[in-house]
């Protein structure tokens, strides 16, 4: 005898027993997949604060490199704004740098922002982890050709969404981080 019909011939005499088993079914698996595209929503919209829907980079593609920087105001940048869906275009700058607080050091990335005050903001993982809180200062190492030593205030702590031992942001403000890879203003 087959085993698939023997199986669905006992659940047909059960009283309706495989409908409900299909009909709770079909429903777990439409949860699934609602959860599964909520979660993909949250973590797009997380990467998405974190470096933006579209970026501008060097012509290397390493928007860490601080010897070439984008100029502000380039030539295509009209044509960038005209682009159906696009609302804003801002400058930032990314820097790696070394946060050291105490005897404890921490590989961060820097994100400058225009705006953003005298301070830094720090994520709550980073702030845990090097005991700092709102109104702390914080000392900052950044390599290149030589080494500068930064001190900035924390004037706020942030929730991150996305949470990695190697994704930590700092936000600063993008006039700090133009002056620290050398650049003018308007790069």
């Amino acid at each position: 005898m087959n085993l698939s019909f023997f199986i669905a011939q006992r659940l047909r005499f059960k009283d309706g027993l495989a409908m409900v088993c299909i009909a709770i079914s079909y429903l777990v698996m439409i949860l699934a997949v609602s959860i599964s595209s909520g979660f993909r929503s949250e973590i797009r919209n997380g990467l998405s604060v974190l470096s933006g829907d579209v970026q501008l980079t060097p012509p290397n593609l390493n928007v860490l490199d601080q010897s070439r920087p984008i100029e502000k105001e380039a030539s295509y940048l009209p044509y960038v704004k005209e682009v159906e869906g696009v609302q804003s275009v801002v400058p930032v700058v990314y820097m790696a740098g070394i946060v050291k607080q105490g005897e404890d050091i921490h590989g961060v990335l820097f994100k400058g922002l225009p705006d953003q005050g005298t301070g830094v903001s720090v994520p709550r993982r980073l702030a845990d982890i090097a005991g700092l809180s709102e109104g702390d200062q914080m000392t900052a190492y950044f390599v290149g050709d030589k080494v500068r030593a930064r001190k900035f205030d924390v004037i706020s702590v942030y929730e991150s969404l996305v949470e990695a031992d190697d994704k930590l942001v700092v936000y600063a403000d993008l006039a700090d981080l133009q002056r620290l890879s050398g650049w003018t203003d308007g790069q």
